[in-house]
């Protein structure tokens, strides 16, 4: 088993040179059945508060025919179920999915997906099987994320120059545009997010520019209501910079709003991330820290497959695909702190240096991380493992990473600071 750590260079500011210390690693295992190859596309994960987990895959049967699945944890089990689909123009390959929600058991899953044309659909998992999707819209875009509010009804966020947000009202989704511009961005995994955190306060986040915008609900607010939502910062855009640079397509951002922090991390080549953070509101230079992470010797970072995400109550995490001359992918955890990345953990297969421990390849673009609100990752990925029977298996295979912060108080919500204040980190 074999173990390298990354080192944190610093750049942009002036912070002090750090070495990472490496945890122990975390096992990758097969969930899906040999007869099931996975689409290689992200998966979706949830995590409810009595510890059941939920996994959404597209994949195809052994009749040859694609569909889409879910896994859901109960115990030390795992159960498979058909999700019902809707009706299609073509192939549910042209499916994405972007978000699988929930809070307690009574509140049941909340799936999300987009498909080619800006279709918009939602499923709901309750009672022990999925209800039959509904479209939110079919004027929608490539990126589109889900939460639920403090009444656990669904809540969709958009890309757009725009912010929008989309509810249920009776059988009908009401969309709600508010007047604040943002950065339209073509990327498949575009920047469309909404946040409810402890307080049960929705949140939307973008960007402009590359600078970070927090759009907020006021408290007794109607959501339906433009005028009800204050966007920081409010600041003339003409002065704002950022961190990262304008060319940077693939920047990955979240948003912790108990901490009020912003992280974003984007690729340096093929050999580096970068990683910063700063307060929610920052428009110039001077806030923003940063860490550069670099990958282990004779190693690349694949072009996809870096995640950072937030579970908007305090704990946030990153992930990343590496391979390695020869095949040998990798991949790589970190949780995110105001005091930088925490302690590395690498994901691996079970077994000791053998090929059975090895992947021959590795979807990277399949990458899928989610943070519950007990402070453990999910991370799901589809590779071929080497020396599988049949060869050239495609599975989904999963682990979880402990050690993030639990629930921390939202500081908007009425007795606020009387929570953990973790800050992660590892």
């Amino acid at each position: 088993m074999r173990f390298r750590s990354l080192r944190l260079l610093t750049v942009f500011s002036p912070l002090l040179v750090s070495v990472c210390v490496v945890h122990a690693a975390s096992l990758l295992t097969p969930l899906s059945a040999i007869d099931y190859q996975p689409l290689s596309e992200r998966s979706a994960i949830g995590v409810d508060t009595s510890g059941r987990v939920m996994i959404v895959y597209i994949a195809k049967n052994a009749e040859g025919q694609w569909g889409l699945y879910s896994l859901l944890k109960t115990g030390s089990s795992w159960s498979q179920t058909a999700v019902p689909l809707p009706a299609l123009a073509g192939s549910v390959t042209g499916l994405t999915l972007r978000s699988l929600a929930t809070r307690t058991p009574e509140a049941g899953f909340h799936l999300l997906a987009t498909y080619t044309g800006g279709r918009i659909y939602y499923w709901k998992w309750q009672g022990g099987h999925w209800a039959q999707p509904e479209l939110v819209t079919d004027d929608g875009s490539e990126s589109a994320t889900l939460a639920l509010d403090a009444n656990n009804q669904p809540l969709v966020a958009r890309s757009s120059t725009r912010f929008r947000i989309y509810r249920q009202v009776g059988q009908e989704w009401q969309k709600t545009q508010l007047d604040t511009v943002t950065t339209q961005m073509t990327h498949p995994w575009a920047l469309a997010a909404v946040y409810v955190g402890p307080g049960g306060i929705p949140r939307l986040f973008g960007t402009f520019r590359q600078v970070p915008l927090v759009a907020s609900l006021v408290p007794q607010g109607n959501l339906a209501e433009p005028g009800d939502w204050q966007v920081i910062p409010t600041s003339d855009r003409a002065d704002w910079v950022s961190v990262v640079p304008r060319s940077t397509s693939r920047a990955r951002w979240a948003l912790d709003w108990p901490h009020q922090l912003v992280y974003v991390a984007w690729r340096e080549k093929d050999t580096a991330i970068n990683v910063a953070w700063a307060p929610v509101g920052t428009t110039s230079l001077a806030p923003w820290q940063t860490r550069r992470l670099e990958v282990p010797p004779e190693t690349k970072l694949f072009s996809d497959g870096l995640q950072v995400v937030s579970n908007g109550c305090g704990a946030v995490g990153l992930v990343y695909a590496c391979w390695r001359k020869g095949g040998d992918p990798s991949l790589y955890f970190h949780w995110l702190s105001s005091a930088g990345p925490g302690p590395q953990v690498e994901l691996i297969r079970p077994g000791t240096q053998t090929e059975a421990s090895m992947f021959s390849s590795m979807s990277s673009d399949s990458v899928t991380l989610s943070i519950d609100r007990q402070g453990t990752a999910h991370i799901t990925v589809q590779a071929v493992k080497r020396g599988e029977i049949p060869a050239n298996t495609r599975r989904l295979f999963y682990t979880t990473v402990t050690g993030g912060p639990t629930s921390t108080d939202d500081p908007d919500s009425p007795g606020a600071g009387a929570g953990s204040g973790a800050t992660g980190g590892g």
